[in-house]
């Protein structure tokens, strides 16, 4: 029954992949939603902030699985 168990790596790693597509859907909604004069800049840093969590993710399951 142990072996079933997730590793807290692991769950950290889902929680950041996870939560880069959170980010991605909400801050666009709220962009979108609010009129902006410089919408690009928004979505810019949405898009960098979703991948650098993606990004973090994956490293995080890469550096556990060894």
């Amino acid at each position: 029954m142990e072996e079933n168990r997730k590793s807290i790596a692991e769950m950290l790693g889902e929680f950041v992949r996870e939560t880069a597509l959170l980010v991605l859907v909400f801050v666009r909604d709220l962009l979108f939603r609010n009129p902006n004069p410089y919408p690009w800049v928004g979505i810019l840093a949405t898009v960098l902030l979703s991948g650098l969590l993606l990004t973090t993710g994956i490293m995080i399951e890469r550096v556990r699985r060894g």
